[in-house]
């Protein structure tokens, strides 16, 4: 493993590739100004949008730890404070509650039951106005200017990044000592994002988290097409293009009612189409990129002609699912709640992106967010409490079930009344956590980087000034020498 960074190369890298990156581009799994600062789930200005490894948790081993430092093992002496002691934690966020209502009301009832059961101990919280992009960013920052945080969600877009540089405590020691939180009970699809190099660095948390096409399941029968999943879970591009045609409404020349809502250019947008048509984004070593082939053209061509080709496009700016302005978009399987919040009568429900021409079924893209630790905390003990609380059965039920209406990364989560009572009420939900099973993992390798280089080609696409086969091409070089380096 790499020499942990020095405090100059921190801020080198924190300032170079980072304040490039596009925003929108991480959006999906979402450089940075000032961040919102709270000690509950504050008001404030901040925005947001929102493989294989071991089932089960490693051996204990002794932590590496910073050289400001002095525990050898994280479970035995981590600066844990007496009793009497009062103790901040900081957590790091990307979920602000000022992006949504459901929000404010997990991040305050996570808050206040940990408080409760720990009274000596205080939860503040920093929402990242950036997104993403801001909360990689403040890792890195805060941590070399010698204010780090203690917990932070951890996007897949860059955890590898965190791994690789040390920047991430090392949880074997504590998954050892704590059976509930091995690793074995949490979804298959998390233990990629979370390991390096043999040790495990994060708890899976969010997920499994797939890209959908959502529809409203109401205009689909007023137009005669089949709402069910023995349509849309196994529908090809071509019944795609078809069906979103019939959905879409005119007044003349003028498109009312929009067929399919256009996907912005991105690497992260561009590879559930990829899979879907039988591509690969990386090669097996992660050192070139696979998609400059038929399959890449096919899928990227395919995301082209529904913007540009079929007349889908609403003519309103506003127009969305949620106020009946589109009849399909592109989304997340993590938008129940939110779309729910904002029309709680909307019929609707998620389907996988269509299979392509040379693919072998519909697919999508996937990934499970984690719950890290920063290396760097002087809470080691108290920050995996407050992590365990967080991540436990009892919390993902009261909140993702209750609140969030969201994929919690926990295997029992699926059987628990909790889901089941969601389910009954909101049925799309039903099995959405399986897309994941035939799905492509997210870009996760050298991301911000490709994101950053990558950027301007993206641009060009969406002004109409590219051409798919030169764009691959492009992406193809461009790629490959960011994973070279």
């Amino acid at each position: 493993m790499p020499a942990r960074m020095t405090r100059r190369r921190m801020l080198t890298l924190a300032g170079g590739t980072l304040g490039l990156t596009a925003a929108a581009t991480l959006l999906a799994a979402c450089g940075g100004s000032a961040a919102v600062t709270a000690s509950s789930a504050a008001t404030g200005t901040a925005l947001a949008s929102s493989a294989s490894a071991p089932a089960s948790s490693a051996s204990a081993t002794t932590s590496s730890r910073p050289a400001a430092s002095a525990a050898a093992s994280p479970v035995a002496a981590s600066a844990a404070a007496p009793a009497n002691q009062k103790i901040t934690l900081e957590h790091l966020d990307w979920w602000a509650p000022s992006a949504s209502p459901i929000y404010q009301t997990y991040f305050d009832g996570i808050k206040a039951d940990f408080e409760a059961k720990n009274p000596n101990v205080t939860i503040t919280y920093v929402f990242a106005a950036g997104g993403t992009t801001e909360v990689r960013q403040k890792w890195i920052v805060n941590t070399a200017g010698g204010t780090p945080h203690d917990t932070s969600q951890v996007s897949v877009a860059f955890i590898r990044d965190l791994m690789n540089q040390n920047l991430m405590e090392p949880l074997d020691a504590y998954l050892a000592k704590t059976s509930d939180m091995a690793l074995s009970n949490f979804v298959d699809s998390g233990l990629t994002f979370n390991t390096y190099q043999g040790k495990h660095y994060g708890v899976p948390y969010d997920g499994p988290t797939t890209n959908t096409i959502a529809y409203n399941t109401d205009h689909f029968t007023q137009a005669g097409l089949d709402p069910s999943r023995d349509f849309t879970w196994k529908w090809t591009y071509q019944e795609f293009i078809d069906a979103a045609k019939k959905l879409t409404k005119t007044q003349g020349s003028t498109v009312t009612r929009g067929g399919f809502q256009p996907v912005g250019y991105s690497i992260a947008n561009f590879l559930p189409f990829l899979y879907a048509n039988g591509g690969q984004f990386y090669d097996s070593t992660y050192t070139h990129i696979a998609a400059n082939d038929d399959h890449g053209a096919g899928a990227l061509q395919f995301m082209v002609d529904l913007t540009t080709k079929y007349g889908l496009v609403a003519a309103a700016k506003d127009a969305a699912l949620e106020n009946e302005g589109y009849s399909m978009v592109y989304s997340g399987s993590y938008t129940a709640g939110t779309i729910l919040q904002k029309n709680p009568n909307l019929h609707f429900g998620y389907a996988p992106i269509p299979q392509g021409p040379q693919g072998q079924k519909p697919s999508s893209q996937t990934w499970t967010n984690q719950w890290s630790i920063n290396a760097a905390s002087k809470n080691l003990d108290a920050s995996w409490q407050w992590l365990s609380l967080v991540n436990s059965e009892a919390t993902l039920e009261k909140y993702f079930a209750g609140v969030l209406k969201r994929a919690a990364a926990r295997k029992a989560f699926y059987q628990s009344q909790a889901w089941m009572g969601v389910l009954k009420i909101y049925p799309q939900l039903q099995g959405l956590e399986t897309i994941a099973d035939v799905s492509g993992p997210y870009p996760w390798v050298k991301n911000a980087e490709l994101n950053d280089k990558t950027a301007p080609i993206w641009k060009q696409l969406s002004a109409g000034n590219g051409e798919v086969a030169a764009t691959l091409t492009q992406l193809q070089t461009i790629g490959n020498q960011v994973l070279a380096t």
